[in-house]
């Protein structure tokens, strides 16, 4: 037990409980502007031809297009709400 608890104690005072913070962080809502979404375009279709399917189906670097693939769902969904 501290001394200011003693000290409470023996003059009959309670500590005060703390108080409950309400508050919760409140999602933002992102605004992506219309000429990044175009220049989003545009990079995905240079890096879906550099990365992307060759004619004999099979991609270029599997590795990296299927990172860019899964970070371009994540966009357009952001981007859409």
């Amino acid at each position: 037990m501290s001394l200011e608890d003693e000290i409470r104690q023996k003059l009959g005072k309670t500590k005060k409980p703390p108080k409950k913070s309400n508050s919760t962080p409140r999602p933002r809502k992102l605004v992506i502007p219309n000429h990044i979404k175009i220049i989003f375009d545009n990079l995905d279709k240079s890096i879906t031809s550099v990365w992307g399917p060759k004619s004999d189906g099979s991609n270029k670097w599997d590795a990296k297009y299927t990172m860019w693939i899964s970070f371009k769902e994540w966009f357009d969904g952001v981007s859409k709400k």
